[in-house]
């Protein structure tokens, strides 16, 4: 009767038992793993910033002197 839910199940079965197998990381190594991609992606952003700041300047200066 529910013939199409078989493949359904399987699957939810099979990925339970693959995530029972899985290593998980320890709570101190997600902490320090955060900190470090909360860093760098910080540090990525000033940098992008800076950058896009001195075109802004670079730009306005070169309209301005075109004028």
């Amino acid at each position: 009767m529910f013939w199409f839910l078989t493949p359904i199940i399987r699957y939810f079965r099979e990925a339970a038992h693959e995530l029972r197998q899985v290593t998980w990381l320890s709570r101190k190594q997600v902490i320090a793993y955060t900190i470090v991609v909360v860093s760098g992606s910080v540090f990525v952003a000033l940098i992008l910033g800076a950058t896009d700041l001195g075109f802004q300047k670079a730009i306005t200066a070169l309209i301005g002197f075109i004028r």
